[in-house]
């Protein structure tokens, strides 16, 4: 696939940045996660260099294990259903 190259950016804050390399993909991203009822923001050119673009989530000490167990299992059904389009 053209989008294979999904990762997260390494870093010790909450807020945890998805590598989609792709800004079409990352707004379908996250819709797709806002339809499951997951809140996440897109970053894109200006705000990141193009071809950098990525799905940003937040992650804190007030969410439950099962929430984010959703969210880790919904980016990778999400990103998988996306790549194939």
């Amino acid at each position: 696939s053209k989008h294979s190259s999904q990762q997260i950016v390494d870093s010790q804050h909450p807020i945890r940045a998805i590598r989609t390399n792709d800004a079409v993909m990352t707004q379908q991203v996250i819709n797709d996660l806002f339809n499951q009822g997951i809140f996440a923001t897109g970053l894109c050119y200006p705000s990141v260099p193009r071809g950098e673009a990525r799905v940003r989530v937040q992650i804190t000490a007030s969410h439950s294990l099962e929430q984010i167990q959703k969210l880790s299992a919904s980016l990778g059904t999400v990103i998988k259903s996306t790549e194939k389009i």
